[in-house]
């Protein structure tokens, strides 16, 4: 898909259906991203477990700065009777390329930690293994990383406000509604 009002280009591909494997590239004229990933999938009545392997990149061409990581997995509950929600958990490690620097962010199920299962825990370490960051956050709201000791709070990143009737939408962001519209340059006939 080619998006030149948001100013990138998107191609994704299912290269497999049996097992699942997807191939995305997506490219502006100031970054690179792309990933490429098998599912492993566990469906058992009332709840199916997604378990992503493989990694994802992001690369600046500006500067060269790639970094990669891996995904948490996802479990789906109440897929028969209920209201579904969304369950993370694991450890995602982020990789920068040049300086060896990584952040470690755990994703707590909702098994372990009850109310506050959608709370991210973290912290960044240098190639030296001496932490220089601790991040905390929610998975749906945002993320704030801080010194060691606690100052200089700085905001990562801030999720957007869901579209109205989201619930109706699968919890789609309005970002994954637009990726399905029809775009007259991709049609035939």
């Amino acid at each position: 898909q080619v998006r030149t009002e948001d100013g990138y280009c998107l191609i994704v591909e299912q290269v497999s259906h049996h097992p699942p494997i997807t191939a995305l590239h997506c490219e502006s004229d100031k970054w690179m991203f792309w990933e490429e990933y098998k599912l492993d999938i566990k469906f058992r009545g009332q709840w199916v477990r997604i378990q992503p392997n493989g990694l994802v990149h992001f690369k600046t061409k500006a500067d060269g700065h790639h970094y990669s990581w891996n995904k948490p997995h996802t479990t789906v509950h109440n897929l028969i009777i209920g209201q579904y929600w969304a369950d993370h958990e694991g450890e995602v490690t982020i990789q920068s390329h040049q300086t060896g620097d990584q952040a470690f962010v755990d994703w707590i199920p909702y098994s372990k930690a009850k109310d506050r299962y959608r709370e991210l825990n973290g912290e960044v370490v240098d190639s030296n293994g001496s932490v220089i960051y601790q991040l905390i956050g929610e998975w749906d709201k945002g993320m704030k990383r801080y010194n060691e000791d606690g100052s200089d709070e700085f905001t990562l990143w801030t999720a957007h406000e869901p579209i109205p009737d989201n619930e109706r939408q699968y919890g789609f962001t309005l970002f994954s509604m637009t990726l399905n519209e029809e775009d007259s340059s991709t049609l035939v006939g």
